[in-house]
């Protein structure tokens, strides 16, 4: 690859429409159709956020994205195709909002829910591991977290999202990165912007996803549950959205 995708996401989470160009078409490793375009809305699938969906259309068919990743600079998208692409094409992009929105609040969620975590007595030792956006949970490493802190843990929660806190995101090299955060894992993605999210007056985190504007947008919030598995400390939650 001789380019790298535009990535127009990271600019503006709510555009839901974006006029681009295809630059190759190719095939993944089951024979489904890939397009790759100049610049893209799709979040590839990545940070724990799952992959945009939603339509990409042409002079000669309209492409169902079926799932988008980033690898080396540029992001594929598996498509189910209705008619004939050709390279060069000026084609539309349309995100599935909905999914978007959704995914936006969830990842948000996510970072509240660190935020209060780390407001009320944890254990020194503890370390964000890794959070799922589509699953909704965030692990953490160190000492056992009581169950019973999940009660405090969602008033803290629900107070920061009913604060309407600003969720404040930028672009920032690896030193300014590592000074900045309290917490900066391991893994940190290779051949992307690096980012970082601030919420209100919390503590910024490392963070290449989509996110609401204000808290307040995410919604009701409920901690399922704390519990410990296979050593690691495991805290499920959920949005009013997402509710049985």
């Amino acid at each position: 690859m001789l380019y790298e995708t535009e990535l127009v996401y990271l600019k503006n989470a709510y555009q839901t429409e974006l006029e681009t160009e295809i630059i190759r078409i190719g095939q993944d490793e089951t024979g489904s159709p890939l397009l790759y375009l100049d610049s893209t809305l799709f979040y590839p699938e990545g940070g724990g956020q799952p992959s945009d969906v939603g339509t990409i259309s042409g002079p000669n068919g309209v492409a169902k994205v079926i799932h988008a990743r980033y690898q080396q600079g540029v992001v594929a998208h598996r498509c189910e195709i209705d008619g004939n692409f050709n390279e060069g094409d000026a084609v539309i992009c349309r995100i599935d909002w909905h999914e978007r929105h959704h995914n936006m609040r969830a990842h948000t969620a996510g970072h509240v829910l660190h935020d209060a975590l780390v407001q009320l007595p944890h254990p020194q030792d503890l370390f964000p591991l890794k959070g799922n956006h589509k699953n909704l949970y965030v692990d953490y490493t160190g000492s056992p977290l009581p169950a019973a802190l999940a009660v405090e843990l969602e008033q803290k929660c629900n107070q920061i999202i009913a604060a309407d806190y600003e969720t404040v995101i930028r672009e920032v090299d690896l030193e300014e990165l590592q000074r900045i955060c309290d917490y900066v894992p391991a893994n940190l993605p290779t051949g992307k912007p690096l980012r970082v999210v601030k919420i209100g007056p919390h503590s910024p985190m490392p963070c290449g996803g989509t996110h609401v504007q204000r808290t307040g947008e995410i919604g009701p919030m409920k901690i399922l549950g704390i519990s410990l598995k296979k050593g690691v400390n495991h805290i499920k939650y959920q949005l009013s959205d997402t509710a049985d």
